[in-house]
């Protein structure tokens, strides 16, 4: 899913063995002879395949140094922490489309609504999603969205482990919405060792979505 990981636990793996040059076979490499002697019809420099002029015998070879060949060096095998690196665990994920229409007809019902909003949404959630103006209700459609979507990533359902108030959708100051916990849907997550939730919202006039993913 690791944007900024924070926490998580990396398997280790054993460290490999690498192989080294002695336990590889080295090649070796000849050198030709150059004649330095004049022979008949022939240049000094000529290259000869003979001890001697005239000679069908095979000149003598000397063996060049013997070049050892290595082994590309082995690829790290060391934890994750002593790379400097961040392992993460994703336990859940949580998807949830809320259509706008049926949101609006439960905050506008004229027994209901307001015990509707009372129950599901905290107060900065209202006072955004109001401040929204005629599009209000998509903000509202939105976060009923992303707190369904949430109980989907911690595996509950709403009740004992969690409630609409105890997850507020909030906006920090770099504008992306983010999940918070509180109460006994905070629990839920601690004994579920979950240490962060990834938000993504989006909405158009009928529908809103939500995508909620839970890290350890």
């Amino acid at each position: 899913m690791r944007r900024t990981a924070t926490g998580g636990v990396s398997s280790r793996i054993g460290a490999a063995t690498p192989a080294t040059a002695a336990s590889i076979p080295t090649s070796t490499w000849v050198v030709p002879t150059l004649s330095t002697r004049s022979c008949r019809g022939t240049s000094s420099t000529t290259r000869s395949t003979s001890g001697s002029c005239g000679s069908s015998a095979p000149a003598p070879t000397r063996r060049g140094r013997r070049r050892p060949v290595t082994s590309p060096p082995a690829a790290s095998a060391a934890p994750a922490e002593a790379r400097g690196e961040v392992a993460v665990s994703i336990v859940g994920t949580g998807v949830d489309l809320a259509e706008v229409t049926r949101v609006r007809a439960a905050i506008e019902h004229p027994r209901t609504g307001a015990r509707f909003l009372a129950r599901v949404f905290t107060d900065r959630e209202r006072a955004y999603a109001e401040s929204r103006g005629h599009g209000r209700f998509e903000s509202y459609a939105a976060r009923f969205a992303a707190k369904e979507a949430t109980m989907k990533a911690l595996g509950v359902g709403w009740g004992r482990h969690a409630t609409w108030l105890d997850i507020e959708v909030v906006r920090p100051s770099d504008g992306r919405p983010a999940i918070v916990l509180r109460g006994r849907t905070a629990l839920t997550a601690a004994a579920a060792g979950i240490v962060r939730l990834h938000l993504a919202l989006t909405h158009t006039a009928a529908l809103a979505l939500a995508q909620v993913i839970a890290e350890r």
